[in-house]
């Protein structure tokens, strides 16, 4: 008899807990946090010796508390990953920037002051969309800048305040001694930053008429071959591209 009343009082617990950790699964973006928490509570509830039950219940139970124990199996492998992944980007981090001042001959300390400073104007949203632009270059810089070495270039990452965009660019090796504004007409750019782009019919050049709207959109620059914001100020012909 008291076996009955406690399997009835521990019923009335976890339909109480389930009801409860149910209705916040509805506001929560993990839903599979949920479910771990309703196990939790429904293991938590029941008496020790309900888990070795035959019944129907008992079997419940024993599926749930496998799958509780799977996954604490499961946390320590999942918790070993974040710690790779700050060193991995610790380590990138650091490559990027002693391979910036090297080209730059300027400190790292200042390389990092100058990527990570919210410049006057910068709305939050945009400082931190900068931010995680930024990084996910550098997560890629290792297969990048070889790539770009071995077409005689070096890579790195811009960023446009004032337009509202990010940018990588490509520089030949060859130019780093040059000044700012010669290295630029020598970069391949492939940027993502707002700029005025006509919308009215195409010209006999392949350019499009006013009238004009601000966008930001991603596109490509090569001075060196008259390439401005492209695909956005030219159109396709059969064939390729037209040209001024």
């Amino acid at each position: 008899m008291s076996s009955t009343s406690t399997r009835i009082s521990s019923a009335s617990s976890l339909v109480q807990m389930i009801r409860s950790t149910s209705s916040s699964a509805t506001t929560t973006t993990f839903p599979c946090s949920c479910f771990m928490r309703t196990a939790t509570a429904m293991m938590q509830a029941l008496p020790s010796s309900s888990t070795t039950t035959t019944s129907p219940g008992g079997f419940t139970m024993q599926f749930f508390d496998r799958l509780f124990q799977h996954q604490q199996q499961q946390s320590p492998f999942s918790a070993s990953i974040l710690p790779i992944l700050t060193f991995y980007l610790a380590v990138t981090n650091i490559l990027y920037l002693a391979r910036r001042s090297q080209l730059r001959k300027m400190s790292i300390q200042k390389l990092w002051k100058i990527r990570t400073t919210r410049e006057p104007g910068v709305t939050l949203p945009l400082y931190f969309i900068i931010l995680i632009a930024w990084q996910a270059f550098v997560l890629a810089f290792p297969i990048i800048e070889p790539l770009a070495r071995s077409l005689g270039h070096v890579s790195f990452f811009y960023s446009y305040p004032n337009a509202s965009g990010v940018g990588i660019i490509f520089e030949p090796r060859n130019v780093q001694n040059l000044k700012q504004s010669q290295r630029a007409k020598h970069q391949i750019r492939l940027d993502w930053h707002r700029f005025s782009v006509n919308i009215g019919s195409i010209g006999r050049d392949g350019f499009r008429h006013p009238p004009s709207i601000e966008r930001n959109l991603p596109h490509v620059d090569i001075p060196k071959r008259g390439v401005k914001h492209w695909p956005w100020r030219r159109r396709w012909k059969r064939g390729g591209v037209t040209t001024k």
